[in-house]
């Protein structure tokens, strides 16, 4: 009689197991408390409660499910549900990103933040498609990447012999040859370890990133070249699975998500760099005529790409050209 009664009260919670809705996970490798890990969380409790728990979203942040690369390739494999990281990161996915991260191809000045939003989505929402992703109606964004080291980097000269933290990226590693210095592809999980070692000396990241992650700890200089606007994006992984009226609703959340992270991403970047010199990083703003020395330095780095990207690679790069008025 026990067996039986035992039999029977696994069968029911073994019914009841299957029976319970899978929790989904939307993962990023954005450090815990940044802006962007926060918008991942507020989205995942979004869901969770539109759709009364039916839709069971858990955010997983910090790198805990890995770093970008390893995450994108498991997203494009079905493996997650969503996902959220750098352009370049996902890049080794789809490679039509490296085009968004081609270095000095705006101005800071010259909206290059709402050029890459108007331009890019068409072409960028079809490379998506391709692979059986669904991305979000807005990209997000990373920021105005810079460079950080040892002391300011203005000139060739600076870079020369330099070894350095890259994003794990063909154009970021093209850049840096370019510039002289000696790349190093590390994950944004290893590379705190790798500065403190004493491995590589120098990065580049945008001004909030290396402040959530502590990068900053290891730098002297951070030299406000501006020379990779970084967007990011959110996409629901291959086999989500949703009806069309799910997709909708977490599409409309996911736009929601983007603004909101960019609003406070935007709002801390000036008090970062004010605490940045407070703890004693000496801040240099690049002069035009050093951003143009630079940038004529990595001119090559836009041809290779053209060389080797798809058709839609080029259409999406002969569109951020034509937009931003300039044939380069």
């Amino acid at each position: 009689m026990r067996s039986l009664l035992a039999l029977t009260l696994a069968l029911a919670l073994s019914a009841g197991a299957a029976a319970a809705e899978p929790v989904r996970k939307i993962v990023a490798a954005a450090p815990e408390g940044s802006p962007w890990a926060d918008g991942v969380v507020a989205f995942a409790r979004q869901v969770t409660e539109r759709t009364s728990g039916r839709l069971k979203l858990r955010a997983v942040v910090g790198g805990l499910a890995g770093d970008e690369v390893e995450t994108a390739r498991a997203c494009a494999q079905g493996k997650l549900f969503a996902w959220t990281g750098s352009a370049g990161g996902f890049g080794r996915v789809i490679p039509e990103l490296d085009a968004l991260e081609l270095p000095f191809l705006f101005e800071p000045q010259t909206g290059a933040e709402a050029i890459v939003q108007e331009r890019s989505l068409g072409p960028l929402v079809r490379a998506f498609e391709r692979a059986g992703l669904v991305l979000s109606p807005q990209l997000t964004e990373v920021g105005w990447r810079s460079f950080a080291g040892p002391r300011a980097l203005r000139t060739p000269e600076d870079f020369r012999g330099l070894r350095v933290r890259s994003q794990e990226s063909p154009i970021h590693l093209a850049m840096w040859r370019a510039l002289g210095a000696r790349p190093k592809a590390i994950s944004v999980l290893e590379t705190l370890s790798a500065l403190q070692s004493g491995f590589v000396e120098a990065f580049d990241q945008s001004p909030v990133y290396m402040f959530a992650t502590s990068w900053y700890h290891q730098a002297r200089a951070y030299s406000l070249s501006r020379h990779m606007y970084q967007p990011g994006v959110v996409t629901l992984c291959k086999g989500a699975g949703l009806s069309r009226q799910d997709t909708i609703l977490l599409l409309g959340l996911m736009g929601q998500l983007t603004r909101e992270s960019i609003a406070r991403l935007r709002a801390l970047e000036g008090q970062v760099l004010t605490q940045l010199a407070t703890e004693g990083v000496q801040i240099v703003e690049l002069t035009p005529a050093e951003r143009a020395v630079l940038r004529q330095r990595t001119r090559g780095v836009l041809g290779g790409f053209r060389e080797s990207a798809s058709p839609l690679g080029r259409e999406l790069l002969d569109a951020l050209l034509r937009a931003k008025g300039s044939p380069r």
